[in-house]
C-alpha cells in the first residue's frame, strides 16, 4: 500500500510527468499536452507511455507505467475509457497518487466504484473525478 499522500503544490509545480497514452498526434488530446510541454519549454522530466512508440516528441516513449525510471509527480491518463481503470491501478502500484484523467466519454461511476475499494493514495482529477 502506498503512502504517497494528494498534494497541490506537488501536481501544479510538477517535476516531473508521465503521459499515458501518449500519441505522435498532436491533434489528439493524448498528443497535446506533450507539444504544449515542449512548446512552452518545460523543464522537468517528461514520460510518454505507448508501447507503439519508441520515441514522442523527442522524449524517449515507455511501454507501460511500470517501466518508468522513476516515480512521476503527476500522470496524465489519455487513454480509451476501458484502459482507465488499468492505468489507474498502474499507476497505483507505481507510488503515483497525483493523477488528471483526460479521456472523454468515461461514466463518473468508473472512477468512484473503483476508488474508494482500492488501497492507493489516488486523487484522480478530471471529467470524471468524483
Amino acid at each position: 500500500m502506498s503512502t504517497a499522500q494528494f498534494d497541490l503544490l506537488r501536481m501544479f509545480s510538477a517535476r516531473s510527468i508521465a503521459v499515458i497514452g501518449a500519441s505522435t498526434t498532436g491533434s489528439k488530446p493524448s498528443g497535446q499536452p506533450l507539444l504544449h510541454l515542449r512548446n512552452l519549454g518545460y523543464e522537468g522530466q517528461v514520460y510518454p507511455i505507448n508501447p507503439r512508440y519508441t520515441e514522442v516528441f523527442g522524449w524517449p516513449c515507455f511501454p507501460d507505467v511500470a517501466a518508468l525510471p522513476e516515480v512521476p509527480d503527476v500522470a496524465l491518463i489519455a487513454v480509451s475509457a476501458d484502459q482507465v481503470i488499468a492505468q489507474l491501478e498502474a499507476c497505483g502500484r507505481k507510488g503515483i497518487c497525483q493523477v488528471i484523467v483526460i479521456t472523454p466519454a468515461l461514466p463518473r461511476w468508473v472512477v468512484r466504484v473503483w476508488l474508494p475499494s482500492k488501497h492507493w493514495s489516488i486523487w484522480p482529477i478530471g471529467m470524471a473525478s468524483p
